[in-house]
């Protein structure tokens, strides 16, 4: 089974939902292509990251029609396409590159996940103080007619919402549909209604959905831990993100090492990383336990954005560059045993300096929170735990660390 995500993190925690039921699940930091796509045989879920969020729409869905070109080609059935729970990216484009190349005639597209505060009524998505019009968000580059499915035909069950989508695709044309979802009980009704429907369809949505189709599989065993430092790092600039790092720093009893944002966009890149693993080295040798890595920026105003400017996009490249090379210096330098990492653009290039292919799911520390671990690379079999910026209430960061360590000696890792 293939997952598309637009960035690393979403391919993590929609990867994690499966391994969560026993199924054997690895996450491409990359597009796979025929000489390395081997490395992915026997995994019953592959994962794989576009990294196209930050495209224009019209290069999105190229790259999101070769990928499934490539696995149709080789077999594959039509994938499970993952969006952001809070619509970023090119949602629509990419939809219409999966229903393009595996010819389906429908989609069911839901981004709630309610378990992490994302619900949808009257076709808004609701995700703490933001407002997203779902239906026009996904429509906007589509060349599909996109309709909505109210909450009340959701609750009436399966045999309704089918029919609702049968007699409005009939009136209106309409092929895709997102719909409303306040609760787990909606997913499942979506998802129902989806293994009962009679045509050919793309199931599109947030990891929220993924777990019900991930309910198949069998469960089984995990991995343990090592001993050694824990890396928590952050690119991210959501004010949830900070108020997590808050909560972590009284908790760890140790302060942030804060990397400067302005002289890293001004070529200074190796003044901060020198100045970071300073001060790593020196946090560690005075018996820190715990790392705490962040951009200045993270203390600075945020709002969030469906689509940033090319500027924005290059600037956080650089960044989120340099945070995965201060990662990759202090794995060299120190035992780590663990990572935390916050944000999509610091994971894949945290991945690509340590030279890790694949993440291999393993658990859920808390929804959207999943802990996998490293495949391929100086780091492989390194634990690591992957949030998008977003996600979590204040403690999220505060359980992750306190998961890694309550279970540092066990036999298996297991969620409580």
């Amino acid at each position: 089974m293939i997952i598309l995500a637009d960035d690393l993190t979403g391919a993590n925690d929609t990867a994690v939902q499966y391994k969560n039921c026993g199924a054997s699940s690895i996450v491409s930091v990359g597009m796979p292509d025929s000489e390395s796509i081997s490395r992915f045989a026997g995994y019953d879920v592959i994962s794989v990251n576009t990294d196209s969020r930050a495209m224009p729409s019209a290069k999105a869905y190229d790259a999101v029609y070769e990928a499934c070109r490539f696995f149709n080609k080789n077999g594959a059935a039509a994938p499970y396409k993952k969006i952001d729970s809070v619509m970023r990216g090119n949602p629509g484009a990419e939809l219409d590159a999966v229903m393009d190349s595996f010819e389906s005639d429908f989609a069911f597209v839901c981004p709630a996940y309610p378990e992490n505060g994302r619900i949808v009524k009257s076709g808004i998505l609701y995700a703490g103080d933001d407002k997203i019009d779902a239906v026009k968000t996904v429509a906007e580059d589509m060349k599909r007619t996109v309709h909505s499915v109210p909450l009340e035909i959701v609750r009436e069950g399966a045999a309704a919402v089918g029919k609702y989508m049968l007699d409005e695709a009939s009136k209106s044309g309409a092929s895709v549909f997102v719909l409303d979802a306040c609760s787990e009980n909606d997913l499942k009704s979506i998802y129902d209604t989806a293994l009962a429907f009679p045509e050919k369809y793309v199931l599109c949505g947030s990891a929220g959905l993924a777990r019900f189709d991930a309910l198949r599989f069998t469960e089984k065993k995990k991995n343990p831990l090592k001993d050694g430092v824990t890396l928590v790092i952050s690119g991210s600039r959501n004010k949830k993100t900070r108020m997590q790092f808050q909560k972590l720093c009284d908790y760890v009893h140790t302060r942030c090492i804060v990397a400067d944002t302005k002289t890293i966009k001004y070529g200074g890149e190796s003044k901060v990383l020198n100045d970071c693993f300073e001060k790593a080295a020196h946090r560690i040798a005075a018996g820190d336990t715990t790392l705490l890595v962040v951009l200045s920026s993270l203390f600075e105003d945020f709002t969030i954005v469906l689509k940033d400017s090319d500027e924005n996009y290059r600037e956080a490249d650089v960044l989120s560059r340099t945070l995965g090379k201060l990662a990759a210096r202090i794995y060299e330098a120190f035992p780590l045993r663990a990572i935390v990492s916050c944000g999509g653009d610091t994971t894949l290039r945290l991945c690509n300096a340590l030279g890790a292919f694949g993440i291999e799911p393993v658990c859920e520390i808390v929804p959207g929170t999943p802990l996998g671990i490293l495949v391929g690379g100086k780091a492989d079999s390194l634990p690591i735990i992957t949030k998008s910026g977003g996600f979590g209430d204040d403690s999220v960061l505060t359980e992750c660390v306190d998961f890694l360590l309550k279970y540092t000696n066990h036999d298996e890792w297991r969620h409580t």
